[in-house]
């Protein structure tokens, strides 16, 4: 399996890390459907997981039922439908600080100024949707088996 690193190469994944990327790459999809579905969601943390994936998202007082969960479960699957390219680029911190003001990510831009002064700030961007991570991702969202999706509280 193909994956793409935040300094843009592409490379072959080990294989002990494939289930990872595939996870980490779901949650980005996740969080893209929760910001269609829920403009105002603001994100901190999306990590792969041993059992799968989580976001930590922000949706106001707006609480989540069984059939919101299905509905953002159908959303990930047009977005992985859509095959999406997924491509990586890096921001000086000011940059990056103020991408993520523009884009009201007050998390993020907490996050980005909790880095170390050397870091590299990179991002990913899968359609419109463009989230702060260090990576690496499968290189399309087409990657992610949809029928594989399932959403738990």
């Amino acid at each position: 399996m193909k994956i793409i690193y935040n300094d843009g190469h592409v490379d072959e994944c080990p294989a002990d890390d494939e289930l990872h990327v595939i996870r980490h790459t779901a949650a980005h999809i996740l969080a893209q459907a929760v910001k269609h579905l829920y403009p105002q969601a603001h994100f901190a943390y999306g990590p792969a997981t041993e059992k799968g994936f989580h976001y930590d998202v922000d949706l106001g007082d707006q609480k989540l039922s069984d059939e919101d969960l299905a509905n953002i479960e159908k959303e990930m699957r047009k977005i992985v439908k859509e095959n999406l390219p997924i491509k990586p680029f890096i921001l000086p911190r000011a940059e990056a600080v103020k991408y993520m003001e523009e884009k009201e990510e007050p998390y993020k831009v907490e996050l980005i100024n909790d880095l170390p002064e050397d870091a590299h700030i990179s991002f990913y961007k899968q359609g419109e949707f463009v989230d702060l991570c260090a990576g690496p991702h499968v290189d399309s969202t087409g990657r992610i088996k949809g029928n594989g999706i399932k959403l738990t509280a």
